[in-house]
């Protein structure tokens, strides 16, 4: 038999490294025997841990056939939940696999509901075990509920197939900046460990029969000292908190009293850039300083205002720098009433001034409530010259 080639050798060894390297995945899971996780809440029942997991299947996803042969009309809704039980997250989570036959797929975990019972006693001990899987830390938001966390993952709204995923849409709408895993991580370890979260609680206005449809409401109320909830914003003031992160972008504006019907809202539309706080060293120490510069336009006139000439112009600027100040100043001055310092000014402070920093960290909370604060808007009358009188004005 003549010798082997030693082209042939080659090909028999690539062959066989081909084999041995590229026969398959030795950890894969098939699509049809997993459950892919989309939600999940954290509640607290006595003095266990609590856990719901929103799950769907791929083929009832592709199908519209639950697992158990139902169509989706006839189950009701697209997705299931499994609940677990136990004295640690992960001990909750060992319940569940339990009465679950497949392997659940956690990659697409969009949000992790959190009760208010829960986070009032700190939230740490049950991120631990998340902060832990690479899958979690940038993806998965946290979200504080005004009720149980569970019942954020039963909503039934027509026009959200999944919730979890319609929480994103909402959030779009209404530009909010919500804190994933990682955010929360990062802050929790600044300065001064303090940061306000999300908040979601469920709302069913009164609609007629057969149209009737729940909606989560969302905004960025929760104030947080390190890991434990420690009081909310109001809707006035997490909106003048929002206009920090998103700036204005078209902000529907009201003003309480304008110098032309003190008795009638008038309604403008801002725009600009997030104010900027800053920290400077005065004659008497520490002080808060906000600048905000932004132009507005009228969206709305029910006293049918004329602006005749130059004077009506500054007079409604005046009136919305008056607007737009107090309404700053009195979030500001709530989370200094809280000793909760949102902006992360001891973090500005600590880059600027470290040694100034180190006679304060000790008892930054009250030197952060006692700081002065100015503020300086400067709001500019955008003309869209549309139209120059409301369109119900009589000479």
């Amino acid at each position: 038999m003549p010798p082997l080639r030693k082209p042939t050798t080659f090909l028999l060894i690539m062959t066989l490294l081909c084999i041995i390297t590229l026969s398959g995945c030795w950890s894969a899971h098939e699509l049809n025997d997993e459950y892919i996780l989309l939600g999940e809440s954290i509640d607290k029942v006595g003095d266990h841990i609590q856990i719901t997991f929103q799950l769907i299947t791929p083929e009832r996803d592709a199908d519209g056939k639950s697992s158990a042969g139902q169509s989706s009309s006839q189950s009701g809704t697209p997705f299931f939940l499994v609940t677990g039980e136990g004295k640690s997250i992960a001990e909750a989570i060992k319940d569940y696999h339990t009465k679950l036959p497949r392997f659940v797929y956690a990659g697409h975990l969009e949000v992790v509901f959190i009760s208010e019972d829960v986070a009032k006693e700190g939230i740490m001990p049950y991120l631990d075990l998340y902060a832990r899987h690479y899958w979690s830390l940038d993806s998965s938001w946290l979200v504080i509920t005004r009720g149980p966390a569970r019942d954020m993952l039963t909503v039934q709204n027509p026009l959200m197939k999944y919730q979890t995923m319609g929480l994103q849409q909402r959030v779009k709408k209404q530009a909010l900046k919500i804190s994933t895993l990682s955010n929360f991580l990062v802050q929790y370890h600044t300065d001064s460990g303090m940061q306000v979260l999300t908040t979601a609680k469920i709302d069913s206005p009164a609609m007629p029969k057969g149209y009737e449809m729940e909606e989560w409401m969302v905004s960025n109320t929760a104030l947080f000292r390190q890991d434990k909830l420690v009081g909310y914003l109001s809707p006035q003031e997490a909106e003048c908190y929002n206009y920090f992160n998103q700036g204005f972008q078209e902000t529907s504006f009201s003003l309480k009293t304008s110098p032309f019907c003190p008795e009638e809202n008038l309604v403008v539309a801002l725009n600009g850039k997030p104010p900027v706080i800053e920290t400077t060293l005065g004659d008497e120490g520490l002080e808060l300083s906000v600048k905000v510069k932004l132009d507005f336009a009228l969206t709305e006139d029910t006293c049918n205002v004329k602006l005749a000439g130059k004077q009506d112009i500054i007079a409604l600027e005046e009136s919305v720098n008056e607007e737009l100040s107090d309404r700053l100043m009195e979030m500001i001055k709530h989370t200094q009433q809280e000793q909760i310092d949102v902006f992360n000014i001891a973090d500005r402070l600590h880059a600027m001034n470290p040694e100034l920093w180190d006679e304060v960290k000790d008892n930054w909370p009250e030197v952060y409530s006692e700081l002065p604060l100015k503020i300086e808007v400067d709001a500019r009358y955008r003309n869209s010259r549309a139209m120059s009188t409301g369109p119900g004005y009589k000479e």
